[in-house]
């Protein structure tokens, strides 16, 4: 016979409910359905009151002064082409450069961390860790607003030097 040390858990069976349901359930099944229901009424409350927020911005709005201002269909009209063909030209550049200058970088800098070299690899595994270390937001910050501090008399223009 086991000691009481040596016991094995028992699952205890909860009692039937008023209406029948869960009869001879062990009782934590019962209580992750009651997690999982407590969780559902949160996240339906959460959507209703975002959907009530919607709704109160939606008929507080000034549509008047928000179609003159935002939605001039007049305006977009007369810039269309233009400014769908110079935005496209933009993002297929910008997009091309990137992918070019990330390839060679990359590739430069595990070149340098394959290197014998003990110099060059410290130098690529530092280079490589600050910038997977630190997120995207801190580092457009710092492009935008440290550099141009840093560099002094060079003409930066919102983070890009020219």
């Amino acid at each position: 016979m086991p000691s009481d040390e040596q016991a094995e858990p028992t699952i205890t069976m909860t009692d039937p409910s008023p209406h029948g349901a869960h009869f001879g359930e062990p009782e934590i099944y019962r209580s992750g359905r009651r997690k999982r229901v407590a969780s559902t009424r949160r996240r339906l409350a959460a959507y209703a009151l975002g959907v009530a927020i919607l709704v109160i911005v939606g008929l507080a709005a000034d549509w008047d002064k928000l179609s003159t201002s935002f939605l001039n269909t007049e305006k977009f009209i007369d810039q269309f082409p233009e400014i769908v063909t110079i935005a496209a030209k933009n993002t297929v550049l910008y997009t091309v450069s990137s992918f070019i200058g990330g390839v060679v970088l990359g590739t430069i800098m595990a070149l340098l961390r394959l290197s014998s070299i003990r110099a060059y690899r410290w130098f690529a595994a530092v280079y490589i860790e600050v910038f997977r270390g630190t997120p995207v937001l801190v580092q457009v910050l710092f492009l935008y607003y440290g550099l141009p501090d840093l560099l002094g008399d060079i003409v930066v223009v919102r983070g890009v030097v020219t």
